[in-house]
């Protein structure tokens, strides 16, 4: 079964959805796209099917929603009120807004980040094998789950990843540090402790982190990482749809019988090359 990129005119009814699947019949006249479902009996006589969601967009999609929120209390409440040699003490009234931003800019981060590692984590092959030594000299051979859980975010994204899609590692790119800095404010957020010198305290310094404008950087290349890969192969079947005309690979099969799954639409019968 040989591939091809298309570009389909079949209106989606949202961009979260997985990327459709076209195929062609030789000799034939039409195209086909297949749109994965999923269907799950929820309780006894009753079940819910749809068109699956691509959980990477989901965490994208979140990510965007809270960047845009935070950004606005952010403004109200922070930047517009710093002046130089002057502390700014928060009024209880004011206190509910800027919990608020901490929830949003929290949670901005925690799903950039997380969109970051499913992107990475789909990018692997099943079949995919990595050799690593052990703290003991061995060579052991990694499958794909375990690569996805004891592998960095940060290898996966600076090497793995790049080496499977045969393209150059982003750590050339001017975002890569504050990628890694994001990875450094979101582990803050997630691994919250004790305070070492207040007894019975929660350290809180990482606030300290959300409030500096430069936060907002850091997000942007989570941002930009995506973006990233999504660029390099604008066509893989597991990636996020980002731009409004994005490509698909049409798959030529002998005839429609060898086409797979259901909900099948005719679409434009000349799009393709």
């Amino acid at each position: 079964m040989d591939e091809k990129k298309v570009y389909s005119k079949f209106l989606l009814a949202d961009y979260r959805m997985m990327r459709p699947k076209v195929y062609f019949p030789s000799g034939g006249r039409t195209v086909y796209q297949s749109q994965q479902n999923s269907q799950f009996m929820l309780t006894k006589g009753s079940g819910i099917s749809f068109f699956t969601p691509n959980g990477v967009t989901l965490f994208i999609s979140k990510a965007r929603k809270e960047y845009d929120l935070s950004i606005q209390i952010y403004n109200d409440v922070v930047r517009n009120k710093l002046k130089s040699n002057f502390l700014y003490v928060v009024q209880q009234e004011t206190i509910p807004k800027l919990y608020d931003y901490f929830e949003n800019i929290q949670s901005c981060i925690i799903m950039i980040y997380s969109a970051i590692e499913a992107l990475c984590n789909v990018a692997i092959p099943e079949s995919y094998t990595l050799a690593k030594k052990n703290n003991k000299g061995i060579t052991e051979i990694w499958d794909k789950a375990n690569i996805e859980k004891w592998t960095p975010t940060e290898e996966k994204a600076g090497k793995i990843v790049p080496e499977i899609l045969g393209i150059d590692s982003p750590k050339n790119q001017p975002f890569w540090e504050n990628f890694k800095k994001l990875k450094h404010v979101r582990d803050e957020i997630i691994h919250q402790k004790q305070s070492a010198l207040t007894p019975n305290e929660i350290e809180s310094a990482f606030l300290a982190l959300l409030l500096s404008e430069t936060i907002f950087d850091k997000v942007k290349a989570g941002f930009a990482m995506v973006q990233y890969f999504c660029d390099k192969d604008k066509s893989h079947s597991y990636f996020p749809m980002l731009d409004r005309e994005t490509p698909v690979n049409v798959n030529f099969v002998d005839d429609a019988s060898q086409i797979p799954g259901h909900n099948l639409n005719d679409i434009d019968n000349h799009q393709h090359d």
